[in-house]
């Protein structure tokens, strides 16, 4: 089955370099020569991998990023940016879209379609994880050897994934360490009430 790509650029040649780059049976390449269009066209189905340009018109590559990461069709999908050759980042923009990768124009047709593959795969392999860490009821601990082990039986070794993973993990144990903590002061400071106040009946006696 063919991957899905939507190619969004205001430059004809570009996107006619990107057919090229994609070719089928393996790509089914659609193209917006605008981040309006480029929208729509995400709305009417959904990618597998959406390939902007960051200075495109009427909505520019890192609005329709965020779009594009807001839709939960689109979670599992590949986001690939594209710069212009003296084009400056915007890295405070592009550092809240999780994005698979920024490539510079002109780009290379075989390095494209290798990125484009990988993305795609490795997006198709990372299980769901929450989206609310902080609502989940605390787990039980995990034996520190198993959580060495964690990103490897999971699959998500050295991807970006891993350390947020590791993250979430962290934040359970840390957080069944403090209710264990707080147990115990509860049960130290109930006990130091509970001999102060047998000790003020024997004193009434």
């Amino acid at each position: 089955m063919a991957y899905k790509i939507l190619f969004a650029d205001d430059s004809a040649a570009t996107l006619r370099a990107a057919q090229a780059a994609l070719p089928e049976p393996e790509f089914e390449v659609r193209t917006a020569a605008d981040g309006a269009r480029a929208a729509r066209a995400i709305e009417e189905d959904t990618p597998d991998a959406l390939l902007a340009a960051l200075s495109l018109p009427l909505r520019d590559g890192y609005e329709l990023g965020a779009f594009f990461r807001s839709r939960p069709e689109s979670k599992a999908a590949a986001l690939i940016f594209l710069r212009g050759a003296v084009e400056t980042l915007d890295l405070g923009r592009l550092a809240v879209i999780d994005h698979d990768g920024v490539v510079s124009k002109p780009f290379d047709a075989q390095s494209l379609a290798e990125l484009v593959r990988r993305a795609i795969e490795r997006r198709r392999e990372i299980p769901s994880l929450p989206e609310e860490p902080s609502l989940r009821q605390p787990t039980a601990a995990v034996p520190a050897a198993s959580t060495a082990r964690l990103g490897n039986n999971v699959g998500l070794a050295g991807t970006p994934l891993e350390e947020i993973l590791r993250g979430l993990v962290h934040e359970e144990f840390s957080r069944t360490e403090w209710q264990s903590a707080m147990r115990e002061i509860a049960a130290a400071e109930f006990k130091k009430l509970l001999v102060a106040e047998l000790r003020g009946v024997d004193a009434k006696k």
